[in-house]
Formats: structure tokens, C-alpha cells, sequence
């Protein structure tokens, strides 16, 4: 049920109205309310759409382990469009377009030495990094170490001074050092 005050005078209104109206407050636009059509929720759980939920979710969760004030926070900072969000423009570098970036990172992750990898997933478990996964992706699982991994490219990708080379060709220091600038002094 819609509560209305000042119909009339449409003052606000906020709800629905059966199943063919929907009243609500914009999001960034405080005191303003808007209509529309009432759609009814869907969530298919395709795998295309699990796919894209966990390269959201790995990516989030690596750009979560960076500190405010952190050299990898001003690197980014310094490094994003007036008008944008530094982690949301992160988070569009590490995907990429339908995912192309954070695909390809999780490749050459792949293909990494073991010891190379190893050396990743203990910086990661270090840093606090978390897994992420969507049981319904066509995706696997993408573990602490792939995320941290993802995260280096996304920086490198920018071009921030924390990652100047491909993350590739790290080696544990070099690997070290970047988790180093992701935490505040």
C-alpha cells in the first residue's frame, strides 16, 4: 500500500500501488520521490549473470583491502577522472568490458609457476584477502591470491605509480611491496 501526503499537491509518496505503480525517494536527490512501472522481481541465475556476480564480488572485495591514506589510495586517487569514484573506476579497470580484464588476469594467474602463485596466495592470506564465490557461475572460485593478482592489474592497468610493471613478472618482494602499499603508515 502507497502512502501518499498531498495527493493532490504531490508532495511525496513513497510505496506501491497494487502491482502497477511504484513510489519512491531518489537515491541521490534527498526529498525527491518518483513513479514507475511496477516490475516484477526476476533473478534467473544464469551463469552469464553468476559470471559477472563474482568478478564483482572479487573485485570488491580486492579494492575493500585498500586503506584511505594508503600510497595505493593516493596512487589511485591521483589517477581517477574529476567527478569519479576512485574504487568504482578501480572496479571498472580490474573487469574490464563483460569481464575482459579480470578473465584475462585470472588466465595469466593461471599460468603463473607454482611458486610464483604460492607466493601471491601467501601475500594475500597475509593482507587478509577473501575468496569469492557464486555457486551458480560458469566461472570456478576465485581464491585470496587470484584476487590480489586481479587487483595489482587493475593498478597496473591505471598506470599508478604502485604498479609501474606487470604483475606478471613479480617476484615475492616486489609482490610484498605491493600489499605493503595498501595499508596507512
Amino acid at each position: 500500500m502507497a502512502k501518499v501526503t498531498g495527493p493532490l499537491l504531490s508532495l511525496s509518496a513513497k510505496g506501491s500501488v497494487g502491482k502497477a505503480l511504484v513510489f519512491f525517494e531518489i537515491p541521490h536527490l534527498v526529498g525527491q520521490t518518483a513513479v514507475r512501472q511496477w516490475i516484477a522481481p526476476m533473478n534467473p541465475k544464469s551463469e552469464d549473470q553468476g559470471d559477472i556476480r563474482l568478478y564483482l564480488s572479487a573485485a570488491g572485495r580486492g579494492v575493500k583491502r585498500i586503506e584511505k591514506g594508503s600510497p595505493a589510495h593516493e596512487a589511485i586517487v591521483a589517477k581517477t577522472p574529476i567527478g569519479q569514484l576512485w574504487n568504482s573506476y578501480l572496479v571498472r579497470n580490474i573487469i574490464g568490458d563483460s569481464g575482459a580484464n579480470i578473465s584475462a588476469a585470472l588466465t595469466e594467474f593461471e599460468n603463473l609457476s607454482s611458486e610464483t602463485k604460492a607466493s601471491w596466495n601467501d601475500a594475500a592470506d597475509d593482507a587478509g584477502f577473501e575468496a569469492s564465490e557464486v555457486t551458480y557461475s560458469a566461472v570456478e572460485d576465485i581464491t585470496a591470491g587470484e584476487t590480489l593478482y586481479a587487483l595489482a592489474k587493475g593498478c597496473y592497468y591505471l598506470g599508478t605509480s604502485i604498479a609501474t610493471t606487470d604483475p606478471a613478472g613479480w617476484d615475492e618482494t616486489a609482490i610484498g611491496t605491493f600489499t605493503g602499499k595498501l595499508t596507512a603508515s
